[in-house]
Protein backbone atom coordinates (compact mmCIF):
# COMPACT_ATOMS: atom_id res chain seq x y z
CA UNK A 1 0.00 0.00 0.00
CA UNK A 2 2.95 2.57 1.32
CA UNK A 3 4.91 1.45 -2.55
CA UNK A 4 1.53 2.52 -4.18
CA UNK A 5 0.71 5.80 -2.66
CA UNK A 6 4.63 6.82 -2.76
CA UNK A 7 4.30 5.84 -6.67
CA UNK A 8 1.11 7.73 -7.34
CA UNK A 9 2.55 10.75 -5.38
CA UNK A 10 5.58 10.18 -7.77
CA UNK A 11 3.64 10.30 -11.07
CA UNK A 12 0.98 13.13 -10.42
CA UNK A 13 3.46 15.37 -9.08
CA UNK A 14 6.82 14.21 -11.23
CA UNK A 15 8.59 17.80 -10.73
CA UNK A 16 10.57 19.71 -8.00
CA UNK A 17 10.90 22.58 -6.54
CA UNK A 18 13.77 24.70 -5.19
CA UNK A 19 14.55 22.69 -1.72
CA UNK A 20 15.77 19.78 -3.67
CA UNK A 21 17.47 21.13 -6.55
CA UNK A 22 20.51 20.97 -5.78
CA UNK A 23 20.25 17.22 -5.39
CA UNK A 24 18.49 17.07 -8.13
CA UNK A 25 20.95 18.94 -10.61
CA UNK A 26 23.95 17.36 -8.87
CA UNK A 27 22.86 14.12 -9.69
CA UNK A 28 21.98 14.80 -13.40
CA UNK A 29 25.70 16.31 -13.53
CA UNK A 30 27.59 13.80 -11.93
CA UNK A 31 25.48 10.88 -14.16
CA UNK A 32 25.72 13.44 -17.55
CA UNK A 33 29.28 14.81 -17.24
CA UNK A 34 30.93 12.58 -14.31
CA UNK A 35 34.71 15.08 -13.66
CA UNK A 36 34.63 16.49 -16.86
CA UNK A 37 32.30 19.88 -16.68
CA UNK A 38 34.53 21.65 -19.14
CA UNK A 39 31.60 21.33 -22.29
CA UNK A 40 28.69 22.33 -19.35
CA UNK A 41 29.55 23.41 -16.04
CA UNK A 42 28.28 22.20 -12.94
CA UNK A 43 24.93 24.02 -11.90
CA UNK A 44 25.92 24.13 -8.28
CA UNK A 45 29.26 26.33 -9.79
CA UNK A 46 26.56 28.33 -11.64
CA UNK A 47 24.08 28.57 -8.83
CA UNK A 48 26.09 28.10 -5.65
CA UNK A 49 22.79 28.51 -3.15
CA UNK A 50 22.65 29.87 -0.14
CA UNK A 51 24.79 27.35 1.81
CA UNK A 52 26.84 24.38 0.38
CA UNK A 53 25.27 20.74 0.67
CA UNK A 54 27.25 17.55 0.27
CA UNK A 55 27.58 15.89 -3.06
CA UNK A 56 27.47 11.94 -1.03
CA UNK A 57 23.53 11.83 -2.08
CA UNK A 58 23.78 12.64 -5.72
CA UNK A 59 26.92 10.70 -6.09
CA UNK A 60 25.32 7.18 -4.82
CA UNK A 61 22.28 7.79 -6.67
CA UNK A 62 24.19 9.04 -10.29
CA UNK A 63 26.02 5.29 -9.60
CA UNK A 64 22.34 3.10 -9.05
CA UNK A 65 21.63 6.00 -12.22
CA UNK A 66 25.16 4.50 -14.45
CA UNK A 67 23.93 0.65 -13.66
CA UNK A 68 20.67 1.31 -14.49
CA UNK A 69 21.32 3.19 -18.24
CA UNK A 70 23.59 0.06 -19.11
CA UNK A 71 19.99 -1.93 -19.26
CA UNK A 72 17.45 0.93 -20.45
CA UNK A 73 17.53 4.40 -22.64
CA UNK A 74 18.84 7.33 -20.30
CA UNK A 75 15.61 9.22 -21.32
CA UNK A 76 13.37 6.53 -19.19
CA UNK A 77 15.83 7.58 -16.58
CA UNK A 78 15.85 11.21 -17.26
CA UNK A 79 12.23 10.91 -16.25
CA UNK A 80 11.68 8.67 -13.25
CA UNK A 81 14.63 6.63 -12.58
CA UNK A 82 16.75 8.88 -9.88
CA UNK A 83 13.43 9.39 -8.10
CA UNK A 84 12.01 5.65 -8.23
CA UNK A 85 15.65 4.69 -6.76
CA UNK A 86 15.49 7.17 -3.62
CA UNK A 87 11.90 6.50 -3.10
CA UNK A 88 13.40 2.71 -3.04
CA UNK A 89 15.74 3.57 -0.64
CA UNK A 90 13.40 5.04 1.95
CA UNK A 91 10.83 2.74 1.27
CA UNK A 92 13.66 0.13 2.29
CA UNK A 93 14.24 2.11 5.34
CA UNK A 94 10.48 2.10 6.11
CA UNK A 95 10.53 -2.30 5.80
CA UNK A 96 13.46 -1.86 8.16
CA UNK A 97 11.41 -0.10 11.04
CA UNK A 98 8.56 -2.21 10.04
CA UNK A 99 9.78 -5.72 10.51
CA UNK A 100 10.68 -5.12 14.11
CA UNK A 101 7.22 -5.09 14.68
CA UNK A 102 6.36 -7.45 17.63
CA UNK A 103 3.32 -8.37 15.84
CA UNK A 104 2.08 -8.39 12.05
CA UNK A 105 -0.92 -6.38 13.60
CA UNK A 106 1.49 -3.59 14.48
CA UNK A 107 3.35 -3.61 11.30
CA UNK A 108 0.67 -3.79 8.92
CA UNK A 109 -1.31 -0.63 10.75
CA UNK A 110 2.08 0.80 10.78
CA UNK A 111 2.19 1.07 6.81
CA UNK A 112 -1.61 2.12 6.54
CA UNK A 113 -0.60 4.69 8.64
CA UNK A 114 2.35 5.86 7.22
CA UNK A 115 0.38 5.50 3.81
CA UNK A 116 -2.49 7.53 4.69
CA UNK A 117 -0.41 10.70 5.75
CA UNK A 118 0.94 12.46 3.18
CA UNK A 119 4.50 13.68 3.65
CA UNK A 120 6.67 10.53 3.50
CA UNK A 121 5.09 9.46 0.55
CA UNK A 122 5.10 12.52 -0.87
CA UNK A 123 8.57 13.35 -0.19
CA UNK A 124 10.18 9.65 -0.11
CA UNK A 125 10.94 10.28 -4.11
CA UNK A 126 12.11 14.22 -3.47
CA UNK A 127 15.99 14.60 -3.73
CA UNK A 128 15.85 17.18 -0.27
CA UNK A 129 18.95 16.49 2.34
CA UNK A 130 15.72 15.97 4.46
CA UNK A 131 14.85 12.51 2.79
CA UNK A 132 18.37 11.01 2.81
CA UNK A 133 18.71 12.08 6.69
CA UNK A 134 14.93 10.58 6.87
CA UNK A 135 16.02 6.97 4.93
CA UNK A 136 18.85 6.74 7.60
CA UNK A 137 17.12 8.00 10.86
CA UNK A 138 14.62 5.58 10.16
CA UNK A 139 16.83 2.51 9.81
CA UNK A 140 18.51 3.93 13.42
CA UNK A 141 14.91 3.47 14.80
CA UNK A 142 14.82 -0.34 13.62
CA UNK A 143 18.19 -0.92 14.93
CA UNK A 144 17.09 0.94 18.52
CA UNK A 145 13.97 -1.17 18.48
CA UNK A 146 16.57 -4.45 17.70
CA UNK A 147 18.42 -3.28 20.99
CA UNK A 148 21.70 -2.94 18.91
CA UNK A 149 22.32 0.91 20.19
CA UNK A 150 25.71 1.25 18.79
CA UNK A 151 24.12 0.72 15.09
CA UNK A 152 21.76 3.39 16.29
CA UNK A 153 24.30 5.73 17.50
CA UNK A 154 26.24 4.89 14.43
CA UNK A 155 23.63 5.95 11.81
CA UNK A 156 22.69 8.96 13.96
CA UNK A 157 26.09 10.69 14.03
CA UNK A 158 27.04 10.09 10.46
CA UNK A 159 23.68 11.47 9.33
CA UNK A 160 24.21 14.43 11.38
CA UNK A 161 28.05 14.70 10.00
CA UNK A 162 26.95 14.63 6.20
CA UNK A 163 23.29 15.48 5.39
CA UNK A 164 21.89 17.51 8.31
CA UNK A 165 23.68 18.93 10.99
CA UNK A 166 20.19 19.47 13.08
CA UNK A 167 20.09 15.58 13.75
CA UNK A 168 22.36 16.18 16.29
CA UNK A 169 19.33 17.61 18.32
CA UNK A 170 17.89 14.03 17.88
CA UNK A 171 21.32 12.76 18.86
CA UNK A 172 21.57 14.47 21.53
CA UNK A 173 17.78 13.55 22.62
CA UNK A 174 18.30 9.44 21.81
CA UNK A 175 21.80 9.38 23.37
CA UNK A 176 20.65 10.82 26.61
CA UNK A 177 17.97 8.30 27.10
CA UNK A 178 20.37 5.44 25.85
CA UNK A 179 22.83 6.69 28.77
CA UNK A 180 20.09 7.05 31.34
CA UNK A 181 18.84 3.46 30.57
CA UNK A 182 22.52 2.28 30.67
CA UNK A 183 21.66 0.82 27.10
CA UNK A 184 25.63 2.61 26.41
CA UNK A 185 28.35 3.88 28.61
CA UNK A 186 29.31 7.54 28.18
CA UNK A 187 32.97 5.60 27.22
CA UNK A 188 30.81 3.41 24.78
CA UNK A 189 29.08 6.56 23.12
CA UNK A 190 32.21 8.71 22.93
CA UNK A 191 34.24 5.87 20.86
CA UNK A 192 30.99 5.50 18.32
CA UNK A 193 30.61 9.14 18.36
CA UNK A 194 34.47 9.77 17.43
CA UNK A 195 34.88 6.78 14.93
CA UNK A 196 31.96 7.33 13.02
CA UNK A 197 32.39 11.27 12.99
CA UNK A 198 36.16 10.48 11.90
CA UNK A 199 35.06 8.53 8.93
CA UNK A 200 32.32 10.52 7.98
CA UNK A 201 34.85 13.41 7.30
CA UNK A 202 36.71 10.99 5.41
CA UNK A 203 33.62 10.63 3.07
CA UNK A 204 32.46 13.78 2.86
CA UNK A 205 35.38 16.14 3.12
CA UNK A 206 37.54 14.49 0.06
CA UNK A 207 34.14 14.42 -2.56
CA UNK A 208 32.68 17.38 -1.50
CA UNK A 209 36.00 19.39 -1.79
CA UNK A 210 37.23 18.29 -5.13
CA UNK A 211 33.60 19.33 -6.75
CA UNK A 212 33.00 22.67 -4.50
CA UNK A 213 36.55 23.30 -5.72
CA UNK A 214 37.95 24.22 -1.83
CA UNK A 215 38.29 22.29 1.70
CA UNK A 216 34.95 22.20 2.75
CA UNK A 217 32.75 20.22 5.47
CA UNK A 218 29.17 21.05 4.19
CA UNK A 219 27.38 20.28 7.30
CA UNK A 220 29.46 22.86 9.46
CA UNK A 221 29.14 25.61 7.17
CA UNK A 222 25.06 25.16 7.50
CA UNK A 223 25.15 24.71 10.91
CA UNK A 224 27.67 28.01 11.22
CA UNK A 225 25.08 29.51 8.98
CA UNK A 226 21.71 28.42 11.15
CA UNK A 227 22.78 28.59 14.59
CA UNK A 228 26.28 30.74 15.32
CA UNK A 229 25.05 33.48 12.59
CA UNK A 230 21.44 32.68 13.28
CA UNK A 231 20.79 33.68 9.56
CA UNK A 232 17.73 31.03 8.59
CA UNK A 233 15.14 33.27 10.49
CA UNK A 234 15.99 35.66 7.26
CA UNK A 235 13.79 33.35 5.59
CA UNK A 236 10.59 33.50 8.20
CA UNK A 237 10.16 33.10 11.48
CA UNK A 238 7.49 31.15 13.25
CA UNK A 239 6.33 31.08 17.32
CA UNK A 240 7.99 28.59 19.35
CA UNK A 241 5.41 26.28 19.38
CA UNK A 242 4.41 26.09 15.83
CA UNK A 243 5.81 22.46 15.42
CA UNK A 244 3.34 21.19 18.29
CA UNK A 245 -0.21 23.44 16.69
CA UNK A 246 0.85 23.62 13.32
CA UNK A 247 3.27 21.05 12.34
CA UNK A 248 2.43 17.55 13.59
CA UNK A 249 -1.24 18.16 13.29
CA UNK A 250 -0.82 18.82 9.54
CA UNK A 251 2.02 15.82 9.33
CA UNK A 252 -0.23 13.44 10.89
CA UNK A 253 -3.98 14.42 10.22
CA UNK A 254 -6.51 12.37 12.38
CA UNK A 255 -4.02 9.55 12.75
CA UNK A 256 -2.20 11.44 15.78
CA UNK A 257 -5.65 10.62 17.97
CA UNK A 258 -3.97 7.34 17.68
CA UNK A 259 -0.72 7.75 19.56
CA UNK A 260 -2.39 8.13 23.12
CA UNK A 261 -3.47 5.09 23.11
CA UNK A 262 -0.10 3.39 22.84
CA UNK A 263 -0.14 4.18 26.44
CA UNK A 264 -2.62 2.61 27.80
CA UNK A 265 -3.36 -1.29 28.26
CA UNK A 266 -6.69 -1.88 30.16
CA UNK A 267 -7.26 1.49 31.46
CA UNK A 268 -3.92 1.44 33.04
CA UNK A 269 -0.84 3.91 32.27
CA UNK A 270 1.84 1.72 29.81
CA UNK A 271 4.99 3.42 29.99
CA UNK A 272 7.04 0.75 27.63
CA UNK A 273 7.05 2.64 24.50
CA UNK A 274 8.01 6.26 26.65
CA UNK A 275 11.63 5.35 26.34
CA UNK A 276 10.92 5.82 22.71
CA UNK A 277 8.60 8.61 22.35
CA UNK A 278 10.62 10.91 25.22
CA UNK A 279 13.71 11.45 22.77
CA UNK A 280 11.23 12.67 20.04
CA UNK A 281 9.51 14.91 22.16
CA UNK A 282 12.71 16.55 23.29
CA UNK A 283 13.85 16.64 19.81
CA UNK A 284 10.78 18.80 18.94
CA UNK A 285 11.07 20.80 21.57
CA UNK A 286 14.75 21.85 21.32
CA UNK A 287 14.35 22.25 17.33
CA UNK A 288 10.98 24.40 18.77
CA UNK A 289 14.10 27.16 20.22
CA UNK A 290 15.19 27.93 16.23
CA UNK A 291 12.90 30.90 14.89
CA UNK A 292 13.47 29.16 11.34
CA UNK A 293 10.67 26.44 11.29
CA UNK A 294 9.42 23.97 8.08
CA UNK A 295 7.88 20.73 8.89
CA UNK A 296 10.33 18.86 6.40
CA UNK A 297 13.06 19.98 9.55
CA UNK A 298 10.53 17.48 11.75
CA UNK A 299 10.45 14.29 9.33
CA UNK A 300 12.84 12.23 11.34
CA UNK A 301 10.06 12.27 13.75
CA UNK A 302 7.34 10.67 12.08
CA UNK A 303 8.29 7.59 11.88
CA UNK A 304 8.48 6.77 15.84
CA UNK A 305 5.39 9.22 16.28
CA UNK A 306 3.68 6.88 13.55
CA UNK A 307 5.24 3.99 15.42
CA UNK A 308 3.40 4.98 18.53
CA UNK A 309 -0.20 5.47 16.42
CA UNK A 310 0.17 1.49 15.16
CA UNK A 311 0.25 0.81 18.92
CA UNK A 312 -2.59 2.53 19.75
CA UNK A 313 -4.18 1.22 16.50
CA UNK A 314 -3.62 -2.30 17.83
CA UNK A 315 -4.77 -1.87 21.15
CA UNK A 316 -8.09 -0.96 19.61
CA UNK A 317 -7.37 -4.12 17.29
CA UNK A 318 -7.18 -6.26 20.17
CA UNK A 319 -10.31 -5.46 21.94
CA UNK A 320 -12.30 -5.43 19.30
CA UNK A 321 -11.48 -8.75 18.74
CA UNK A 322 -10.85 -10.24 22.20
CA UNK A 323 -13.78 -12.85 23.66
CA UNK A 324 -15.64 -12.61 26.85
CA UNK A 325 -16.78 -9.36 27.13
CA UNK A 326 -20.32 -7.98 27.18
CA UNK A 327 -22.63 -7.30 24.54
CA UNK A 328 -22.06 -3.68 25.71
CA UNK A 329 -18.61 -3.74 26.10
CA UNK A 330 -18.21 -5.19 22.36
CA UNK A 331 -20.40 -2.36 20.85
CA UNK A 332 -18.56 -0.17 22.99
CA UNK A 333 -15.34 -1.83 21.67
CA UNK A 334 -16.58 -1.95 18.18
CA UNK A 335 -17.40 1.42 18.07
CA UNK A 336 -13.88 2.70 19.21
CA UNK A 337 -12.46 0.68 16.64
CA UNK A 338 -14.68 1.70 13.44
CA UNK A 339 -13.85 5.52 14.97
CA UNK A 340 -9.57 4.34 14.32
CA UNK A 341 -10.48 3.26 11.21
CA UNK A 342 -11.72 6.11 10.15
CA UNK A 343 -9.56 8.55 11.13
CA UNK A 344 -6.73 6.31 8.97
CA UNK A 345 -9.60 6.59 6.01
CA UNK A 346 -10.17 10.21 6.68
CA UNK A 347 -6.32 10.84 6.57
CA UNK A 348 -6.09 9.24 3.20
CA UNK A 349 -8.60 11.73 1.74
CA UNK A 350 -7.37 14.53 3.39
CA UNK A 351 -3.50 13.55 1.98
CA UNK A 352 -5.37 12.40 -1.53
CA UNK A 353 -6.49 16.24 -1.36
CA UNK A 354 -3.33 17.76 -0.45
CA UNK A 355 -1.67 15.60 -3.44
CA UNK A 356 -4.20 17.23 -5.78
CA UNK A 357 -2.95 20.43 -4.51
CA UNK A 358 0.40 20.10 -4.85
CA UNK A 359 0.04 19.59 -8.50
CA UNK A 360 -0.31 23.10 -8.85
CA UNK A 361 3.29 24.28 -7.07
CA UNK A 362 5.06 23.38 -10.33
CA UNK A 363 4.00 26.23 -12.87
CA UNK A 364 8.02 25.85 -14.33
CA UNK A 365 7.85 22.54 -14.80
CA UNK A 366 4.22 22.51 -16.78
CA UNK A 367 5.72 25.14 -18.78
CA UNK A 368 8.70 23.17 -19.59
CA UNK A 369 6.66 20.17 -20.44
CA UNK A 370 4.19 22.35 -22.60
CA UNK A 371 7.39 23.77 -24.50
CA UNK A 372 8.35 20.23 -25.72
CA UNK A 373 4.95 19.50 -26.88
CA UNK A 374 4.57 22.78 -28.76
CA UNK A 375 7.81 24.19 -30.10
CA UNK A 376 9.14 20.75 -31.20
CA UNK A 377 9.46 22.11 -34.61
CA UNK A 378 10.66 25.39 -33.97
CA UNK A 379 14.59 26.17 -34.61
CA UNK A 380 16.79 28.53 -33.26
CA UNK A 381 15.01 29.02 -30.62
CA UNK A 382 16.48 30.69 -27.18
CA UNK A 383 14.64 30.10 -23.90
CA UNK A 384 14.99 32.66 -20.82
CA UNK A 385 14.28 30.70 -17.45
CA UNK A 386 13.42 32.99 -14.98
CA UNK A 387 14.05 32.97 -11.22
CA UNK A 388 10.31 31.56 -10.49
CA UNK A 389 10.55 29.18 -13.45
CA UNK A 390 13.33 27.78 -12.03
CA UNK A 391 12.05 27.28 -8.41
CA UNK A 392 9.53 25.61 -9.55
CA UNK A 393 10.18 22.54 -11.64
CA UNK A 394 12.86 23.35 -14.56
CA UNK A 395 14.97 21.20 -13.86
CA UNK A 396 18.79 19.83 -16.01
CA UNK A 397 16.62 16.73 -16.55
CA UNK A 398 13.65 18.26 -18.21
CA UNK A 399 16.07 20.88 -20.13
CA UNK A 400 18.12 17.80 -21.96
CA UNK A 401 14.50 16.95 -23.28
CA UNK A 402 13.66 19.80 -25.53
CA UNK A 403 16.40 21.38 -28.34
CA UNK A 404 16.48 24.81 -27.34
CA UNK A 405 19.09 26.75 -26.20
CA UNK A 406 18.33 27.60 -22.35
CA UNK A 407 19.71 30.36 -20.90
CA UNK A 408 18.95 31.07 -17.04
CA UNK A 409 21.27 34.29 -16.42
Amino acid sequence: VLLIVALLALYTCPHSKVEESFNLQATHDLFYHGRDASDSPYDHLQFPGVVPRTFIGAFFLSLIARFISWITPKQIFDAYVNRQSQQQSSSNGTQSLQSTSPTTTIASYYLLITASQFHIPFYSSRLLPNTFALILVTHAYAEWFRRNYRLTAMYLVFTSAIFRCDMLLLLFTVGLVLLIQRQMTIVQALSVGVTTGVLSLLLTVPLDSLLWGRLIWPEFEVWWFNTVDNRSGEYGEMVWHWYFTKALPKGMLLTALLVPLAFLRKGLIDLSLFGFFAPILGFITLYSLLPHKEIRFIFPALPMINVCAAYGMSRLHTLVFAKSQTKAKQWVCKGMYLCGVGCIALSMLGSLIFLRLSTDNYPGGVALEQLEQHGIHWENVHVHVDVAAAMTGVSLFGQRQIPFRIDKS
